[in-house]
């Protein structure tokens, strides 16, 4: 269940104990159709990095493929570890940019940290990772050719995510592996030597 931290007023992560509603890949393709033209084809946006939450998800994604039906170019990226390991999709042999122009693998979505805080607004370090266990999925999903997208809000996160893809492009060097740090851009760092890492 839900626990709350009364002097801090943290919780847990509310999906780990909140049911999701499951709407079916049908309902699931008719709104990524009806949305997907609507605000986005209609308004110029022609691909998108999409964090699919389901199986169903990408089953209506596959579907609205096969019919020639998709609103933008999609580029998939599992959600780890809630919706799958890296080792899942490294086992079948999956990679970044496997598929068509329309429908591919985009790679690996991974929360470093999320948006934690405190109740006085102060913006806290929610680190979801041990550096080791970040260390060996950034590894093995660079040893893939699957490309990293990591979620980082802190200088904590960052210094975390920058390690753990030094410490795999050293052992196993992928030129153009355009791993991404997502927000990075929106901290302000203080004087660690964060750009010559970047």
């Amino acid at each position: 269940g839900c626990s709350i931290d009364l002097e801090t007023g943290r919780g847990t992560e509310m999906w780990l104990w909140l049911p999701l509603p499951t709407f079916g890949r049908d309902r699931i393709a008719s709104a990524i159709k009806k949305f997907g033209n609507s605000r986005f084809r209609a308004n110029g946006v022609t691909s998108i990095a999409e964090i699919p939450m389901s199986v169903d998800g990408i089953r209506a994604y596959q579907d609205l493929w096969r019919a020639g039906e998709l609103p933008t170019r999609i580029d998939l990226r599992y959600i780890v570890p809630k919706l799958c390991q890296v080792e899942d999709l490294a086992a079948v042999g999956l990679e970044t940019g496997f598929g068509d122009p329309w429908l591919r693998i985009g790679g690996v979505k991974l929360f470093v940290d999320g948006a934690g805080g405190d109740i006085d607004g102060n913006v806290e370090a929610d680190i979801k990772w041990s550096q080791e266990e970040l260390d060996v999925t950034v590894r093995l999903a660079n040893e893939s050719r699957l490309q990293v997208m990591m979620h980082v809000q802190t200088e904590t996160a960052l210094d975390m995510a920058l390690t753990a893809l030094e410490r795999s492009q050293a052992l196993r060097p992928w030129a153009d592996h355009r791993h991404r740090l997502e927000h990075a851009g929106d901290l302000v760092l203080s004087d660690k030597g964060w750009w010559d890492r970047i």
